[in-house]
């Protein structure tokens, strides 16, 4: 039988579980292992265990991945939301958008530039469009 061990998952038993999941809520192992009700003692212990500390990696490098898919999620989002303020009535709100996207992309430069002239053409094109809007009603 053969028994990997990238595929194998190590054992731990619900009081280490708990453990696990009680940690980064702490700032001491003693502190965690009180919250789960065990002894500090115990604790010491099973950090000693290698199966424990593989445990722990699997419970960690599974934390990472589902943050990572969290955070790409919200990246989507994000991304998604931006592109509607690319086409907002509000020339600033515009404007902002579009250096951001410009930032984001790597152009850092665009942050010193001096954006005056640029705005003053976007609220000039933002006056004309909502004089000819109030002319027509």
């Amino acid at each position: 039988m053969d028994t990997s061990t990238k595929t194998r998952r190590p054992k731990t038993n619900w009081l280490q579980y708990r453990y696990l999941a009680e940690r980064p809520f702490h700032a001491s192992d003693a502190d965690a292992a009180k919250a789960v009700g065990v002894a500090a003692s115990t604790v010491a212990n099973w950090n000693a265990d290698p199966e424990f500390q593989a445990a722990v990696q699997a419970f960690w490098d599974g934390q990472l991945e589902a943050s990572r898919e969290q955070l790409m999620t919200l990246r989507d989002k994000a991304i998604v939301r931006l592109n509607a303020l690319l086409d907002v009535r509000d020339p600033r709100t515009r404007l902002r958008a579009v250096t951001e996207v410009l930032n984001r992309c790597g152009l850092e430069e665009v942050v010193a530039l001096d954006l005056s002239p640029a705005l003053a053409s976007l609220l000039a094109e933002a006056g004309e469009a909502a004089g000819g809007e109030d002319k027509e009603e």
